[in-house]
């Protein structure tokens, strides 16, 4: 859609607009509109190209070409929020965004669901030091795991000693590291 679109709107938009010129009829309105259309197309096809997503067993992390680039380590989250459509990682300072609709995060889940069981990581609505900060992360658990249980079930009802693992991780541990 955005290089179709922006090549369309770019080969006839200014012929177009030349002639509007020539003619003494110029729409700014339509000027602004034709801009603001090519723009979002090279917009979209900049990001298709250029976003890049990945995770592995120590980090998560996400860029766009040469212009940014933000890794979290996991042992080093410091935070899980919520947006829309989306689930928030913070370390430290350090926010990405897991945009579930464009990327397969399971992985992450499944760390952020060994890291609570670790330690404690602030939870939407939950400090660490909040009296009812367990209940908040039970809630987590059972999100993260029920995410990574819904992406990958067929993989689970082959592998039952993976989908016993997962249902370990979604039970409080007995204790927490420091």
């Amino acid at each position: 859609m955005g290089l179709v679109g922006s090549a369309g709107l770019t080969w006839g938009g200014p012929p177009q607009l030349i002639h509007d010129a020539v003619h003494g009829t110029v729409d700014i309105y339509k000027c602004i509109v034709l801009t603001l259309f090519s723009l979002s197309g090279y917009w979209l096809l900049a990001h298709g190209l250029w976003r890049r997503f990945g995770v592995d067993r120590d980090k998560v992390w996400t860029r766009f070409g040469h212009l940014f680039y933000r890794e979290i380590h996991f042992d080093q989250v410091s935070r899980i929020g919520t947006g829309m459509e989306r689930y928030k990682v913070w370390a430290g300072t350090t926010k990405i965004n897991l945009d579930y609709n464009r990327f397969d995060y399971t992985l992450v889940y499944l760390r952020l669901l060994e890291e609570l069981h670790h330690r404690r990581i602030r939870l939407p609505g939950a400090d660490i030091t909040d009296p009812d900060w367990e209940q908040a992360a039970q809630l987590w658990r059972n999100i993260l795991a029920g995410e990574a249980y819904g992406h990958h079930q067929r993989f689970y009802a082959t592998h039952p000693e993976q989908l016993a693992r997962l249902n370990a991780l979604t039970q409080p541990p007995d204790h927490y590291d420091t």
